[in-house]
C-alpha cells in the first residue's frame, strides 16, 4: 500500500536591524516521508499558490537529501527527503503580519498509483496547530508570524519665523505608522525629551527651557507649539519626541528645530528739550527702544555704543563722547541714562 506524509516548518530572518523590512527572508524546510509499503518514484513537494497568503513570489523547494541515499524523487519505506526554499516577505506581508502556506507532497508507487499529503506544520507553538507538529496525520498551515516594525518618526524643521511669534508645528503629519499610513493622535503617544537632562519632561508634553521659552505638544491636535519668553529674538535649542505607536507599543525618535529671523532691534529718536543753560541734561536711550520682538530694551539686553559726530565712528572712550567747546556725553550702563555736561561757558 503507498503512501506519504509531510511537513513543513519555516524560520524568519529579520535582517541585520532585526526588524521587519520588505525583503527579510523567509527559509521553509520541507520533508516528506514514505510511511507506506513500497517505494515510491516521481516524489515531488511544491507550493500551492492558493494556499499561499504571500504577496510575493511563489517560494520553490529545493530537493536537499534523503535520509537513506536515495536518488531524487526516489524514496525507500520509512526514507525522508528534505527539501528547503526561500520567500522575500513584500510590505503587503508586513502589513497582514504573517504568511500562511501549506506545500502539497505526492509520489507514484510502483503500480502507477499517485499518492498525495498537504503538508503539516513542523513549527513549535504554530498558531494554527490542531494536534502536534509534524503529524502525519495533519495538515495545519504553517504560519511564519512578522512582528511588526515602529513607527517611523521624521525631523521637523520650521525656519525664519518673526522674533517674538510663536511657532506652531504639526509634528505628526510627516511620521508614519508602521503601516505606511500617516499617524492620527489618538494612535500615537507622543514624549518630549528635555534637552537638558535627555530624559522625558517631568510634565508631561511641555518643554521649558530658561532664558527661552517653551515648547507644548497638544496630544488632541498632534501639534507643538513653541512660545518665545519676551526678549528672546534667537533660535530656541531644539528639541527630540519620541513617536510611540499604541497599537504595538513600538517607538522611534524625531527632532523639532525652529529658528527665527535675525531682525534689528528698533531705536527711535531721543531728545530732552527746555534745560536751563549751563544745567546737565539727562535722558533715558531705552525707555523708547524696543527688540525685534517688541518687547522693552533694557539695560540687560541690549548694549549701546556712543558715536563720536565728528569721526562717524564709536568712541575711543567706551560711554563717552566729548565734544570740543561744548561738552561731555556720557552714558550710564548700568541705568540706560545718557546725560550732557556742558562746558563753563557754553551756553546754547
Amino acid at each position: 500500500q503507498p503512501s506519504l506524509w509531510s511537513d513543513k516548518s519555516s524560520s524568519f530572518d529579520l535582517g541585520v536591524n532585526a526588524i521587519s523590512n520588505p525583503g527579510d527572508i523567509i527559509t521553509y524546510t520541507y520533508h516528506v516521508t514514505n510511511n507506506g509499503k513500497v517505494t515510491l518514484s516521481n516524489v515531488s513537494i511544491n507550493e500551492s499558490s492558493g494556499q499561499f497568503t504571500g504577496g510575493g513570489v511563489l517560494p520553490v523547494p529545493v530537493y536537499q537529501s534523503s535520509s537513506m541515499g536515495s536518488p531524487q524523487g526516489t524514496l525507500l519505506v520509512g526514507e525522508t527527503a528534505t527539501y528547503v526554499a526561500s520567500y522575500a516577505i513584500t510590505f503587503a506581508d508586513i502589513i497582514q503580519g504573517k504568511v500562511e502556506n501549506r506545500a502539497l507532497a505526492q509520489g507514484d508507487s510502483p503500480l502507477g498509483v499517485t499518492v498525495m499529503d498537504d503538508s503539516d506544520s513542523g513549527n513549535i507553538a504554530e498558531p494554527n496547530e490542531t494536534n502536534t507538529p509534524s503529524d502525519p496525520a495533519g495538515s495545519d498551515p504553517t504560519t511564519t508570524l512578522i512582528p511588526p516594525p515602529p513607527p517611523v518618526a521624521v525631523n521637523d524643521v520650521d525656519l525664519d519665523n518673526m522674533p517674538g511669534t510663536a511657532v506652531v508645528v504639526d509634528i505628526l503629519n510627516n511620521d508614519h505608522l508602521y503601516n505606511g499610513s500617516t499617524p492620527l493622535p489618538s494612535t500615537v503617544t507622543v514624549t518630549l525629551i528635555d534637552p537638558a537632562t535627555g530624559m522625558p519632561t517631568l510634565t508631561p508634553y511641555t518643554v521649558t527651557i530658561p532664558g527661552q521659552g517653551s515648547y507644548v505638544y497638544n496630544p488632541t491636535t498632534g501639534e507643538i507649539t513653541f512660545t518665545p519668553v519676551p526678549g528672546y529674538t534667537s533660535d530656541p535649542d531644539n528639541i527630540d519626541y519620541i513617536l510611540t505607536e499604541n497599537a504595538t507599543g513600538l517607538s522611534d525618535t524625531a527632532n523639532v528645530l525652529i529658528t527665527y529671523l535675525e531682525a534689528s532691534p528698533f531705536a527711535n529718536d531721543d531728545s530732552s528739550l527746555g534745560n536751563a543753560v549751563g544745567t546737565n541734561a539727562t535722558v533715558n536711550l531705552l525707555a523708547n527702544d524696543q527688540l525685534s520682538d517688541g518687547s522693552q530694551a533694557t539695560t540687560t539686553n541690549t548694549s549701546v555704543i556712543l558715536i563720536d559726530p565728528a569721526t562717524g565712528m564709536p568712541t575711543v572712550t567706551p560711554n563717552v563722547v566729548t565734544i570740543p567747546g561744548q561738552g561731555v556725553y556720557t552714558y550710564n550702563p548700568a541705568t540706560g541714562d545718557l546725560t550732557f555736561d556742558p562746558f563753563d561757558g557754553f551756553t546754547t
